[in-house]
C-alpha cells in the first residue's frame, strides 16, 4: 500500500526544500538582527565605560571635592 506522501516523492523533495530555504531565510534576518543588537549593546557599553572612566579621572585630579 503506498501512502500518498509517497506517491510523487519529488513534490516532497521539492516541498522540504522550499520549507529548508525558508527557515534558512527566516534565520539569516533573525541572525542580522541579532547581530546589530549586540553591536549597539557593545557600542552603549563602551561609551559608558569610557564615561565612567573620564568621571574618574576627573575626581583623581581634584580630591578636595569629594
Amino acid at each position: 500500500m503506498t501512502s500518498p506522501l509517497n506517491s510523487r516523492p519529488e513534490l516532497d523533495t521539492d516541498r522540504a526544500t522550499e520549507l529548508v530555504d525558508a527557515f534558512g531565510e527566516r534565520f539569516g534576518r533573525w541572525t542580522a538582527r541579532l547581530g546589530l543588537e549586540l553591536m549597539k549593546s557593545a557600542a552603549i557599553a563602551r561609551e559608558n565605560a569610557e564615561d565612567i572612566l573620564a568621571e574618574a579621572r576627573n575626581m583623581a585630579n581634584r580630591p578636595e571635592q569629594y
